[in-house]
């Protein structure tokens, strides 16, 4: 969902609750007189408000804050016994409010923009995964360490005839037919880094078996092993009645030549 959508529909609520418990901080504060310092509390509405609505309200924040507790200060006949107190009292909350508008809006322009990169990521990622599917090619990102897939793509499960359920996390070695071949596999990507066009027999749901081309490279950072499929069943069932035919072919015409040869020969 978008985070800036979840910002807009949000930022009337937070900034409600924001003026709400400065209020109340501010007649708790005026109740306690300075017997109580109250101070880490008008820190609170000022935070709520940089979270939600970025640095512009955090400022409008503290600058509330500042007046409510400059009015309580002066309404609640505290004394001070030198005018640079007072001053240094004044200077010390705006400093406070003002550093904690500006830590939490650093805060959550980061976290905004962690939400942006991963929203675009995973748009991204989608746009991929349907390229691949009308090319006919499955996507997968699964552990490398061969626990489970992650996620894939709707021709993945095409090609593995399984529900999206009963696929994640299974293990990818579960669909092959031959699991030895593995251990080549992993020579392969150790030697190479990566592997292109390795040909494999995965088992379907229903016992059907079908002929792929993988691909597959390990993202080590992350842990996972990202791989596309490229069924070749069709392909290779032409290829072998092709050749199946030109065997019969091959068989058949020393004979048919003969008998031309003959029907040829006769008068």
């Amino acid at each position: 969902m978008d985070a800036k959508w979840l910002d807009r529909r949000w930022l009337p609520y937070a900034l409600a609750l924001s003026a709400g418990l400065l209020a109340a901080v501010a007649i708790l504060d005026a109740t306690t007189a300075y017997e109580l310092d109250l101070t880490p509390f008008y820190l609170v509405p000022i935070a709520i408000a940089t979270w939600h609505g970025g640095y512009r309200w955090g400022a409008l924040g503290a600058a509330l804050a500042l007046a409510a507790w400059g009015s309580v200060d002066q309404s609640s006949g505290h004394v001070y016994s030198s005018p640079f107190y007072a001053a240094w009292a004044g200077i010390d909350r705006a400093l406070a409010f003002v550093m904690i508008a500006g830590a939490v809006g650093l805060l959550s322009r980061t976290h905004r923009r962690l939400l942006a990169l991963n929203d675009s990521r995973q748009k991204d990622q989608a746009r991929f995964r349907d390229l691949f599917d009308q090319a006919g090619v499955g996507t997968f990102r699964a552990r490398l360490d061969g626990g489970g897939i992650l996620e894939c793509s709707g021709k993945t499960l095409e090609i593995l005839g399984e529900p999206r359920e009963e696929v994640i996390g299974r293990p990818f070695l579960d669909f092959w037919a031959d699991p030895e071949r593995r251990e080549e596999l992993v020579r392969r990507l150790e030697a190479d880094g990566r592997v292109t066009d390795f040909e494999l027999t995965l088992v379907r749901g229903g016992g059907e078996t079908r002929h792929c081309l993988a691909s597959l490279r390990p993202v080590r950072e992350e842990g996972v092993m990202e791989g596309s499929l490229l069924d070749v069943t069709e392909r290779r069932r032409a290829e072998e009645t092709i050749a199946r035919l030109q065997a019969q072919l091959q068989l058949a015409s020393p004979g048919a030549l003969a008998a031309g040869a003959a029907r040829d020969a006769e008068p």
